[in-house]
């Protein structure tokens, strides 16, 4: 049976998206490694030039540091996360692809993604106007922690809806508010699915990631090398983890999907 159709005939468990992210890394290690320059950039100069994460630190970056950093992150969220998104899908179907065909494939996209950040940022800046708009109204600290918590539960609950409207717009090539739509009624599918891997992925990846950073630590003492090598793997853990959460896309797509092919319009 081919990977497309265990996809289709049933969820999959965690272990076995683990085994399949594993063949898209190995089978596109090449240019994955080309592609982690993006982040590699990017995390290199956050850990040497914002260090333990302060206030000071912070405000005491280079302003070019921080362009260069934000055009950076621009470039992961708008060609390197669709790339690997492609990568996995045509893994799954079993086609193949170039370089110059990806890239065009993703150049196409790119309004529809950016429409879509916009509206998400445009989101986030007014729940966070409402939200300093009402914690002056706690007077208790009780009262305070019970509005935190239901806070952060409702970002969970919205987040998870929206998770996989970015592959809906690359994948499906659907305008921006259809794949916020489609998004949801995956989510309404297999909700529970989706809350358990995307809390594993995130747990292992933050355990190994802590882990990694205490061995350079005990094992490298130049901090220049230590926060370099650092940043690297960091970089190989987030194309990894998109591999994941694309595998877990498609997955939970196709199953039990009434449009069977939605995923499928570059293949």
């Amino acid at each position: 049976m081919t990977l497309e159709n265990l996809y289709r005939s049933s969820i999959l468990p965690f272990r076995q998206h683990l085994l399949v992210s594993k063949g898209v890394f190995r089978s596109s290690l090449r240019i994955l490694l080309y592609l982690a320059a993006l982040p590699l950039i990017s995390y290199s100069f956050m850990y040497i030039y914002i260090g333990d994460g302060t206030v000071e630190s912070i405000m005491a970056m280079p302003q070019s540091i921080a362009f260069v950093i934000f055009f950076l992150n621009i470039l992961i969220f708008m060609v390197l996360i669709p790339f690997i998104m492609t990568i996995t899908q045509r893994f799954v179907y079993n086609k193949p692809f170039s370089f110059s065909e990806m890239l065009r494939d993703v150049g196409k996209r790119l309004l529809p993604l950016t429409l879509g950040f916009l509206l998400l940022g445009a989101g986030l800046a007014l729940l966070f106007t409402a939200v300093l708009a009402v914690i002056p109204l706690f007077t208790s600290q009780t009262g305070f922690t019970l509005f935190s918590l239901l806070y952060f539960a409702v970002v969970v609950y919205v987040y998870l809806n929206i998770l996989f409207w970015s592959h809906f717009v690359v994948l499906a090539e659907m305008n921006t508010l259809s794949s916020f739509r489609e998004s949801r009624k995956v989510f309404k599918r297999h909700g529970r699915q989706m809350i358990t891997y995307t809390l594993s992925l995130a747990f292992l990846s933050l355990i190994f990631l802590n882990g990694i950073a205490w061995i350079l630590s005990a094992l490298i003492r130049n901090a220049m090398a230590a926060n370099v090598t650092l940043a690297f793997v960091q970089s190989i853990v987030l194309i990894f983890s998109q591999i994941m959460l694309t595998s877990f896309f498609m997955n939970f797509s196709l199953f039990g999907s009434d449009a069977p092919d939605a995923t499928s319009s570059q293949s």
